[in-house]
């Protein structure tokens, strides 16, 4: 089945949809390299291409999750937050590391948020079975971070964790 996601990843590389994120940083550091966030404790600025996702139902705030910037305008996040065709009407990122008490109108639109256009689970992805194929794709209306590339969370080789 990685397979199915690899070839995934590699449509959206050739498009050209995912930017930075279809490779390592310039200086060869990949995201499993970088030190990762523990303990849910904020961090300020140390992981800035990390954005909340704010999922709705029916045009009201409803779930929320984390994503990553694969580059100013691609988001990836989990299968289960980009959910199955018609779950959700509307996504929106925060780009503020402290969203709850920052300028931005959570969990409504404001100055530090963006608004998706497009999202997409892994084509088999389903809730029925929502530990597999558990990937996601978020389109942005606007850039939502302009990081430098090396910010950017980059994705792994095919089978690059499988040894980890």
């Amino acid at each position: 089945m990685k397979t199915h996601a690899s070839q995934w990843i590699v449509l959206l590389c050739g498009l050209g949809l995912l930017g930075a994120g279809c490779g390592g940083s310039a200086n060869g550091e990949t995201a499993v390299d970088r030190q990762a966030i523990t303990h849910g404790e904020l961090d300020g600025n140390a992981h800035p291409g990390v954005v909340l996702l704010l999922m709705e139902v029916n045009g009201v705030p409803a779930f929320r999750c984390s994503a990553s910037l694969l580059s100013p305008t691609v988001v990836l996040t989990a299968g289960h937050c980009a959910g199955e065709p018609g779950e959700f009407s509307g996504m929106r990122v925060f780009t503020e590391s402290d969203v709850q008490n920052g300028n931005n109108n959570y969990p409504f639109a404001g100055p530090n948020s963006v608004e998706a256009v497009y999202w997409q689970a892994h084509p088999e992805f389903t809730e029925a079975a929502f530990f597999l194929h558990d990937v996601g794709i978020v389109i942005l209306q606007a850039p939502g971070v302009v990081l430098p590339a090396s910010a950017y969370v980059t994705i792994p080789a095919e089978n690059q964790l499988d040894s980890l």
